[in-house]
């Protein structure tokens, strides 16, 4: 996976913009990641462990599922771009981090070839 500077872009805008409610439409294709923080200093450990936690719960399965699908996401194997961004998020309250993968993952039916588990 490379980090794609069209991407890195992209999940910038979407995090200036980002409301609290919606963050729009994200375009075709793409997948996202989100992962909110009260630690103010910006630490992109923070999001990366949580999403790589949850690969607990990952068993091999063949469907999406919010208990694993940042792991699937993050780890993808035909995702080969990607583009993160952090912003402050409620009046500087937290920290929101956003990245956006391409191809997206966690597709139906394709997790046997895409997650690889040692």
């Amino acid at each position: 996976m490379t980090i794609d500077p069209n991407l890195v872009s992209y999940a910038k805008n979407r995090c200036a913009y980002y409301s609290g409610a919606s963050l729009g439409n994200l375009k075709n294709g793409y997948g996202e990641l989100l992962r909110f923080s009260h630690v103010q200093t910006v630490n992109c450990l923070i999001p990366i462990n949580s999403w790589f936690q949850q690969r607990l719960y990952y068993k091999s399965q063949e469907r999406p599922s919010l208990e694993y699908n940042s792991f699937t996401q993050l780890v993808w194997a035909a995702t080969t771009k990607l583009g993160c961004a952090a912003c402050e998020w409620r009046s500087q309250q937290e920290i929101l981090y956003l990245c956006i993968f391409a191809p997206a993952g966690n597709i139906p039916g394709q997790y046997r070839n895409n997650v690889l588990l040692q």
